[in-house]
């Protein structure tokens, strides 16, 4: 137990070192703003993909509460109603107008790649067309694979409750309040394994997805309890609050992305490391 406790301690070190080396907390803040202009065009891309597809309707919609109640705690049902409007009119937009949203979800998805593969230590970034295919995997099936774990999670839970099988219920119900935080685990875990044009082992990708997602879900919690009971940024900046919340929350989120990137990066660096005599 003691030997494993100092594992911990020395790997947390190391991990801490490597966040600090690569200065994440700089590409933290920088995504952040990236992500204040880029996140709309990118967000709406994805969810004009789930609208094409009719059958996924109801799951679109609880696929964009969930994404906004984490990206924005505090005005999470508002935005996406917002949002809901701003979709309904893109369909009104120009050709140009769709390039440029494009153009624009495809910057942020490239200034995400390039800094991962700066932490998993990649010198030579994948040819152009591998990394269009896989930018375009992204926008397109990852939206699909959250839809279908939604509906997958939401059908088990009717089945069960059709059936009344209060045990099942019970074990589902609480399953089913789980599965956010499995989706984020899970989706951080094949973010850390897909993004770096290295091989990934799925332990290391796990074990960052892992920490990522508890990270991520204890700082929503902790985030909503501040914005609830401890209400000054209102105060101080009235009908603007929401800018420097947004903003503060985005580079709060991008540090725990980028730490759950260094753990998945470092973990077989320092077993390699510890391991030398």
């Amino acid at each position: 137990m003691r030997h494993r406790l100092s594992e911990l301690k020395s790997f947390t070190l190391y991990a801490l070192k490597r966040y600090g080396e690569d200065q994440c907390q700089t590409v933290a803040a920088a995504l952040s703003y990236t992500s204040l202009l880029a996140m709309v065009p990118l967000l709406a891309i994805v969810f004009a993909v789930l609208a094409q597809v009719p059958a996924l309707e109801s799951f679109r919609i609880e696929l964009m509460n969930f994404a906004f109640a984490n990206l924005l705690p505090d005005s999470g049902d508002k935005v996406a109603a917002s949002f809901e409007a701003f979709i309904a009119n893109a369909g009104k937009m120009t050709g140009f107008g769709i390039v440029g949203l494009v153009i624009a979800a495809m910057m942020l998805i490239n200034t995400i790649f390039k800094n991962i593969n700066l932490i998993f230590r990649v010198d030579r970034p994948r040819p152009i067309m591998l990394r269009l295919i896989v930018y375009v995997g992204v926008l397109v099936g990852g939206p699909l694979v959250l839809a279908v774990s939604f509906s997958m999670a939401t059908y088990i839970f009717a089945l069960t409750k059709g059936l009344e099988l209060e045990v099942f219920t019970g074990v589902m119900g609480r399953l089913t309040r789980l599965m956010p935080a499995f989706i984020l685990i899970v989706g951080f875990a094949g973010f850390y394994k897909v993004v770096p044009n290295r091989h990934v082992r799925w332990r290391d990708a796990f074990l960052g997805g892992l920490l990522a997602g508890v990270m991520f879900s204890g700082l929503r919690w902790l985030f909503g309890i501040y914005l609830v009971y401890f209400p000054t940024y209102k105060a101080l900046y009235g009908a603007l609050s929401a800018v420097p919340v947004f903003m503060l929350w985005m580079f709060l989120s991008w540090a725990v992305v980028l730490f759950g990137a260094v753990v998945a990066a470092s973990f077989p660096d320092w077993r390699e490391h510890d391991s030398d005599p």
